[in-house]
Parts: structure tokens; C-alpha cells; sequence
């Protein structure tokens, strides 16, 4: 997965970019994070509130800012995204 983005980070304002806006449910403003996980994280996630999976990329994990956020938990997801983009492996996308 040469030249796979391990994270993105981005700011939804006033509805904008719209696709990002709508999935992560922001009608104002927010920031939010996209990362790689492994189909048991990416279920776990998809349980949580703040945690999203968004439907343009498999693989891929959302999390809104504007909530309470973990940022030692997140730091530790950033860290597997990078060795999953790193190490190619297919189940990050299963």
C-alpha cells in the first residue's frame, strides 16, 4: 500500500465538504480524523459515538473531534494505521 495515507485530518465548515459533513453528521462546523483499521477495530469503532466508517474508501475508520476524545486511544489507532499502510496487509480492507 505504497503512498496509502495512514491519517486525514479535516475541517467540516458550515456544511463543507459536503459527503464529510453528511457521514460525520455535522450540519455546523467540527473537525475529524480518517484512519486505516482492521475489520474487528472498524466494528468495535462503528459501536462508539464519535466514531463513524465512511463509505468512500474501505478500511477506514472516522472520528468527529467535536465529542470527548481519548487522545492517548487515539494516538495508539494513528500508530497501527501507519504499520497497517506500511506493512500492505489486505485484511485492513476485508
Amino acid at each position: 500500500m505504497r503512498g496509502t495515507t495512514f491519517a486525514h485530518v479535516l475541517e467540516i465548515r458550515d456544511g463543507s465538504p459536503p459527503i464529510y459533513a453528511e457521514v460525520f453528521g455535522v450540519a455546523d462546523r467540527s473537525t475529524v480524523v480518517t484512519f486505516q483499521a482492521d475489520a474487528d477495530e472498524r466494528r468495535a469503532l462503528a459501536e462508539r459515538d464519535g466514531f463513524c466508517l465512511p463509505p468512500w474508501r474501505p478500511g477506514i475508520v472516522g472520528q468527529d473531534f467535536s465529542g470527548r476524545t481519548d487522545w492517548t486511544e487515539l494516538a495508539e489507532l494513528l500508530v497501527e494505521s501507519h504499520r497497517i499502510c506500511r506493512s500492505g496487509r489486505k485484511g485492513a480492507r476485508s
